[in-house]
């Protein structure tokens, strides 16, 4: 197995495991795969610039989501899917409304750097406004590197269920 073969049957087997809707195409010997490791403190800043666009005006969130990312949200039922109607923008648009900022618990965080691919998991507190509400919740952010920028593929989050008690 060449270098090229490897590369892509890599980023196959880890699109797989992740479930994410990554796409992988053979290239061409003379378009060689090109991989982009990130680390994590990288990683860490895609989110806080998901975070800080919570904030934006305009489009806000939506635009560091790759076309047909998938979206599983906290507050609504979903999935939804951008590119295939309303429904993802308007998440956002509704949800930004409510003046939003998260903090991660950093010990519950776990970050996986690949070949133009990477993900963050874990749990954060919603802070959010009209209704005043706190909200912890569990997420995974799945990006990939795609026409030259990193992009969210794969966002979902959930309503932390609340802690048994222990026996």
């Amino acid at each position: 197995m060449n270098k090229r073969s490897s590369i892509i049957a890599c980023a196959g087997f880890a699109a797989s495991m992740l479930a994410a809707p990554v796409s992988v195409s053979a290239r061409s010997p003379a378009q060689p795969e090109t991989c982009t490791p990130q680390q994590k403190e990288t990683v860490k800043n895609f989110f806080l610039k998901w975070n800080t666009s919570l904030s934006a005006r305009g489009e806000g969130p939506v635009v560091l989501y790759g076309d047909g990312a998938t979206l599983l949200p906290t507050l609504e039922v979903g999935p939804y899917k951008k590119g295939s109607g309303p429904e993802f923008a308007k998440y956002f648009s509704d949800f930004v409304k409510r003046t939003p900022k998260a903090t991660i618990d950093e010990s519950k965080r776990t970050i996986f750097c690949g070949s133009n691919i990477a993900y963050d998991t874990g749990l954060y507190t919603f802070q959010l406004h009209s209704p005043d509400e706190t909200v912890k919740a569990r997420y995974t952010f799945i990006y990939q590197f795609r026409g030259g920028v990193w992009q969210i593929v794969h966002h979902h989050a959930s309503i932390e269920p609340p802690s048994k008690p222990k026996p």
